[in-house]
């Protein structure tokens, strides 16, 4: 959990300063954590779930002017898609003490993905289009929900019965 947890965070961090060009380091840890899973398919399954609809929700978030990105056109940045991939490739490993736990999930949501897209706002790789309280607010009701709504899915996925310590990096 520990190993994956510090993972996740250099590449959100990479991808946050370094944006693309560090972006591509993201999928060599998708193909590593899916080859340590014993049930890869339900995980890659589920991943690119989670990835799709984070990447839709912030392309709609930026289409609503909440986010604005110095390159992006139909949808968010790649950078920001690979971190999208990174995120998911926690929910059952280093996030998974949540698993079952409803209302830590929608607390967990409420706060730190708001103060994760501060964080990229204070390092410039993105600009909020409101307010930072606006957009903040409007974060944590997402995000709340979509927490739940990933640990949901884990479920529908099969993912989370099928994961009991399923993920061993070496």
């Amino acid at each position: 959990m520990l190993i994956n947890a510090l993972i996740f965070n250099l590449m959100w961090f990479g991808c946050i300063y370094w944006g693309n060009s560090f972006a591509l380091l993201v999928p060599v840890w998708a193909v590593l954590h899916l080859h340590f899973s014993r049930n890869s398919k339900r995980e890659a399954c589920y991943v690119l779930l989670v990835t799709l609809l984070g990447t839709v929700t912030d392309s709609l978030l930026m289409h609503a002017g909440v986010f604005e990105f110095v390159q992006s056109d139909f949808i968010v940045p790649f950078w920001l898609i690979m971190i999208w991939l990174s995120f998911s490739l926690t929910l059952n490993a280093s996030l998974k003490f949540l698993q079952g736990r409803t209302a830590l999930q929608f607390l967990a949501g409420a706060v730190f993905p708001p103060l994760s897209y501060l964080a990229g706002k204070t390092l410039a790789a993105v600009s909020f289009g409101y307010s930072t309280l606006l957009t903040l607010v409007l974060l944590s009701l997402i995000w709340s929900q979509l927490m739940m709504l990933f640990f949901r899915l884990s479920i529908w996925t099969g993912v989370n019965q099928a994961h009991e310590d399923n993920i061993h990096y070496a």
